[in-house]
C-alpha cells in the first residue's frame, strides 16, 4: 500500500451544546493532507445529526486506513 493513496477519516464528534460552527482544526488539517496527496473524508456528526451508533453504522461503509478524533475541552 501508497502511503500517498492512504484513505484517511477525520471525525467531530458529537457535542452536548453545539454552536455552528465549522471544525476549524479539522479543516486545517485535512486541507493540509489532500495538498500532500493523501484521500481525506470529514465526519462532521453534529451537522449530520448522527450520536455515537450513527458515526458507527456510517464509518462501516467507508474504507479507511486512518481515524482521527477531534477533542475539545470548555474553556
Amino acid at each position: 500500500m501508497s502511503i500517498k493513496k492512504t484513505n484517511i477519516l477525520l471525525i467531530e464528534p458529537r457535542l452536548v451544546e453545539w454552536t455552528r460552527v465549522l471544525p476549524l482544526g479539522l479543516a486545517y488539517l485535512a486541507a493540509v493532507l489532500r495538498k500532500e496527496g493523501y484521500n481525506v473524508s470529514v465526519l462532521d456528526s453534529n451537522v449530520e445529526g448522527l450520536d455515537y451508533r450513527g458515526v458507527v453504522e456510517k464509518i462501516k461503509n467507508i474504507k479507511i486506513d486512518v481515524c482521527g478524533v477531534a477533542a475539545s475541552t470548555p474553556q
